[in-house]
């Protein structure tokens, strides 16, 4: 499809609005009626659709409402929309429009093209490996070459043949759109993992590559090794660049996105596909000593530590992949401390966001939230993929605090649920898994050193306290019974650089874990939990290769003119 039209008989159905003054504060450019807003929805899905199965960099869409059109531009930082016209009227803006599309190139139509057909000579090469790389893509049509630009040198491009059309995994038109895929390497003849995305371009807004070459100076353990990967070409959204013209409407601020494409030497499972419940902790406890070293030695903090971001390598290791969201704390030429507030949206995969992050719209992510979001993919995972004592419909109860999200006056927030879970032990409490006792204290281990973070501070009488025995000097062990040492010491905990590698190692070294109880999807209930079951299996659905075939960790913005 190069384009679409969409027709609406009504002009009331328009899901936009002209201003009288385009600069006038507070204007909304976008209908708030109910049908409008259908309306609106239904081009978004469609324009979604649209760039998620084919390789675009922006397309074109005409809106017909009644007598009045509109045209939209749409690129992954947001979409632009013309003022309405009565097209009866002026039937030359249509004619023209047509006509001039008609003589646009591909490159100018917003096609991708750093992707072309493979040819027959291609094919030959992939004889091998052919049915691998189509029984990973449900959807596959043919087979096109895809160019990777070097690291070190970006003009300087790769070909992979990969499987189209590509996996549909971004649900919005605007974002990252993430596509992992496999991919057949054709100057090491080699089937590796291939990512595209847009990534955020703003100052200290690393490259991926770049995190990946500064882990690996410092000899960072369990990372994938990365094999090429640039920006690709001139790809880069152009929204942002309209929004201050004098014609636009006021709209939020949209953040520039590059693409940038990247392939990983390693072909490995996906956590959920574990083959014992040893394996996917033992994988995870391999993630977070990558993500401990990778703070506390290239003082990189990862920011999105989910279920989709940690692979098991064939031997049973555990990988942390997809740095694109990772921050340098200390920016190496200077020595100086880094800020991590530089974009305008929270980064990371909402089920496993810390409580804290997803309370507060203002907190910048922090060692502690990561390690927080560890415990929850470790109870979101046993819960989902292993046998306990509440199977079937009990899960749901559970599953609801990853999912949770409601709106107030600061914006789209969540994390109750799940702060009451840790403050009230919920899950370890109540739920047993099956033959695994040492997965049980694990979680209730883990569960009990968060919940500090939610707990109330000490009060002013228990510091004053604490700080009068340390003048004192009085003995460490008496120390420990008061509450204000206690808490702390707590806390401190949280943040010692292996207190929770250590955690995971201790439970994982203890005897009696089941050496064959693979993967098994739990059903999550009926009922009143229909939509946390929908909002579970689109999570599934984010993670290729479980029984469903990943929440992009980035958003996109609207601005209209």
């Amino acid at each position: 499809m190069e384009l679409f039209v969409e027709f609406k008989f009504a002009q009331t159905s328009d899901p936009f609005r002209d201003p009288k003054d385009t600069r006038a504060k507070n204007f909304g450019f976008e209908n708030d009626s109910e049908v409008s807003q259908l309306n609106r929805g239904q081009l978004c899905s469609y324009a979604a659709a649209h760039a998620g199965s084919q390789f675009r960099v922006h397309t074109f869409t005409l809106s017909i409402c009644g007598r009045s059109a509109r045209f939209i531009r749409w690129d992954r930082s947001g979409a632009t929309v013309t003022e309405s016209f009565d097209y009866i009227e002026q039937p030359d803006v249509l004619a023209h429009f047509f006509w001039r599309y008609a003589h646009l190139n591909h490159s100018q139509r917003g096609y991708d093209t750093s992707v072309s057909q493979a040819s027959p000579e291609d094919l030959q090469q992939i004889q091998h490996v052919e049915k691998r790389l189509r029984n990973d893509n449900l959807a596959h049509r043919e087979f096109r070459i895809i160019m990777v630009p070097d690291r070190d040198v970006p003009k300087v491009e790769t070909p992979f043949i990969i499987s189209f059309p590509p996996k549909y995994t971004a649900r919005l038109p605007f974002g990252r759109a993430t596509r992992p895929m496999l991919a057949f390497n054709m100057e090491k003849r080699e089937i590796v993992f291939l990512k595209d995305y847009w990534r955020a371009d703003v100052d200290g807004m690393e490259k991926e590559g770049d995190i990946y070459a500064l882990l690996e100076s410092k000899s960072v353990p369990n990372i994938a090794p990365f094999g090429k990967g640039n920006d690709v070409r001139d790809h880069t959204t152009l929204t942002h660049t309209l929004r201050n013209e004098e014609w636009a409407c006021c709209s939020r601020v949209t953040v520039p996105l590059s693409q940038y494409r990247m392939s990983l030497d390693v072909v490995a499972r996906h956590l959920v596909l574990f083959k014992s419940s040893k394996e996917f902790v033992s994988a995870i406890a391999d993630a977070m000593e990558a993500h401990q070293h990778a703070y506390f030695d290239a003082y990189v903090l990862h920011r999105d530590i989910s279920a989709g971001n940690i692979l098991i390598t064939c031997e049973g290791k555990g990988l942390l992949i997809d740095w694109d969201l990772s921050i340098k704390l200390i920016d190496p030429k200077t020595g100086k401390k880094v800020s991590s507030a530089r974009r305008p949206d929270r980064t990371g995969t909402w089920q496993f966001m810390s409580a804290a992050l997803l309370r507060n719209n203002d907190k910048c992510n922090e060692l502690e939230d990561d390690r927080e979001s560890c415990l929850h993919v470790l109870t979101w995972t046993a819960l989902r993929f292993t046998n306990h004592t509440i199977s079937g419909g009990g899960t749901s109860r559970f599953l609801r605090a990853f999912d949770e999200e409601y709106e107030d006056e600061e914006g789209v927030k969540g994390g109750d649920l799940k702060k009451g879970f840790l403050l009230g032990r919920d899950i370890p409490r109540v739920v047993k898994f099956d033959r695994r006792p040492h997965l049980d204290k694990l979680i209730r281990e883990l569960t009990e050193a968060f919940a500090v973070r939610y707990e109330e501070p000490p009060s002013n009488d228990h510091v004053q306290g604490l700080e009068q025995a340390r003048a004192n000097n009085v003995d460490p062990s008496i120390m420990r019974l008061l509450p204000a040492f206690n808490y702390q010491k707590r806390l401190d905990d949280l943040a010692a650089p292996n207190w929770l590698v250590d955690t995971f190692r201790r439970n994982l070294n203890a005897d009696f874990w089941p050496s064959s109880d693979k993967f098994r999807e739990q059903p999550i209930g009926t009922g009143s939990s229909k939509k946390r079951a929908r909002e579970q299996d689109k999570l599934v659905v984010r993670i290729p290769g479980t029984k469903s075939q990943r929440r992009s960790n980035g958003s996109g913005s609207r601005s209209g003119s």
